[in-house]
């Protein structure tokens, strides 16, 4: 697997969950470090709309989408 091309400016893989280690670590192998192509966080940013990615945006919050990628 290949990380996630937005690793390295994703605040979300900076520690987000600094206060819950282990559920970090978990999503962080599964969207940033694995199936990055179904990270929310991923697909707003690549949506090509002017839409910022809200910083309480979990990469697991797919749901969220139709409302910010417009």
């Amino acid at each position: 697997m290949h990380d996630c091309d937005r690793l390295s400016d994703c605040p979300f893989f900076s520690d987000r969950l600094a206060n819950m280690p282990g559920t970090s670590e978990v999503i962080k192998r599964k969207y940033c470090r694995g199936a990055y192509e179904t990270c929310a966080r991923r697909m707003v940013a690549r949506s090509g709309g002017m839409q910022a990615v809200p910083a309480d945006l979990f990469p697991d919050q797919r749901d969220q989408l139709a409302a910010l990628v417009r």
